[in-house]
């Protein structure tokens, strides 16, 4: 379906990755992650860039992305250390938040399904993506399945999500994943 290798580089070849790499601290480490890079192995346009640093502020850092590359900053959520970056384009954004855990696999495990948990690094040229949670393998065979029943119960509005990423891709949402919502269901009124 894909070319691993031709999406890994043309992720780090891409030129706000580049200024990305260029700009990320030596003792810092930055991941893309999730639904861009889901788009990208299903052959999607996305101009939603998801990141994670480990290393330093989330805010301090797309702070400093925001007036290289001239785009527009705005704290999300200061608490959580989550900043946006929308870019002069109006198009594409950029979105960055702390790593939540002692790595980007802890990070990754609190994500709704295993196909937004899939990451890149970006700071460092790795030629595999990071998948702990076969995420690549349930985007083959077109599957839905969440992390974990927690990870619905700390945001019911993922349950809503599982719906609507199936109605959008024709993916089917896995037995487990649906057991999790069928007994959570009523967390969505909450």
């Amino acid at each position: 379906n894909y070319n691993t290798e031709l999406i890994l580089n043309t992720i780090h070849n891409d030129p706000i990755n580049m200024v990305l790499k260029e700009l990320c601290p030596e003792n810092a480490e930055l991941y893309l992650v999730g639904g861009y890079i889901r788009d990208m192995l299903t052959a999607k346009t996305s101009f939603d860039h998801d990141y994670v640093i480990k290393g330093e502020s989330a805010c301090s850092f797309g702070k400093i992305v925001a007036e290289r590359l001239n785009g527009y900053f705005i704290v999300l959520d200061e608490d959580y250390d989550i900043a946006r970056v929308v870019m002069p384009d109006k198009k594409n954004y950029l979105d960055f938040a702390v790593c939540i855990g002692k790595d980007i696999n802890e990070d990754l495990a609190r994500r709704d399904f295993s196909i937004n948990a899939i990451a890149c690094r970006i700071d460092k040229e790795e030629n595999a993506f990071l998948d702990p949670f076969k995420g690549i393998e349930a985007i083959n065979n077109g599957i839905i399945s969440a992390i974990s029943e927690k990870n619905l119960i700390d945001d019911p509005l993922r349950i809503l999500r599982a719906f609507r990423f199936s109605s959008q891709t024709g993916y089917k949402i896995d037995d487990i994943t649906l057991h999790f919502i069928n007994s959570k269901i009523n967390l969505i009124n909450n």
